[in-house]
């Protein structure tokens, strides 16, 4: 039994499923879980109780599927992540796809990575019209900007390393598998 409980209060998940004001009571209590889970669409409607969290709570934010939060023309999630962002302790962001439409969905990216610096030395438009534009000059200023706060980790690797590491829980089982069963 006790590790059930050890288990609960190393998680949260805060998904559609969980009621708006026990969330809210959650992000208020005294005793949050070493990791909570939030979905996208609850950032605008619980702000202030997460800018509560954030400001009460050593937190690292990582954004899974962060290209959700590239819409520069007024969306109120990404509008109300990049609110949060600088309460957040330290920041991540997540996506197989940084740029889809252009280099302007990769603004709102670094915008929430180091709010209080401006990492893309252009503005959307600019960003836009580069998207455009064949054989920009600027691309290599923007590439430059970015690279140190940008890792590309293809999807081979990290078949690889999942494999690698299935055949070491299968070893380890098989290792100690004898010594758990009666």
């Amino acid at each position: 039994m006790r590790n059930a409980s050890v288990k609960s209060h190393q998680q949260k998940r805060l998904n559609g499923k969980v009621p708006i004001e026990e969330k809210k009571q959650y992000l208020y209590s005294l005793n949050p879980a070493r990791i909570t889970l939030l979905s996208y669409a609850s950032v605008p409607s619980l702000k202030e109780e997460l800018i509560y969290f954030l400001r009460n709570n050593k937190v690292m934010v990582v954004l899974d599927e962060a290209h959700k939060i590239k819409n520069t023309s007024g969306g109120v999630t990404a509008a109300g992540v990049l609110e949060i962002a600088a309460y957040c302790s330290s920041r991540v962001v997540l996506t197989g796809t940084p740029a889809p439409n252009g280099y302007e969905d990769l603004y709102n990216l670094y915008k929430f990575i180091w709010p209080t610096k401006k990492i893309i030395p252009f503005e959307v438009y600019q960003l836009k019209n580069m998207s455009k534009a064949e054989n920009d000059p600027r691309v290599d200023t923007l590439l430059r900007s970015i690279e140190p706060f940008f890792i590309r980790v293809k999807r081979v690797i990290l078949v690889s390393h999942k494999q690698q590491s299935m055949n070491r829980l299968s070893f380890l089982w098989e290792k100690h598998s004898a010594e758990y069963t009666m």
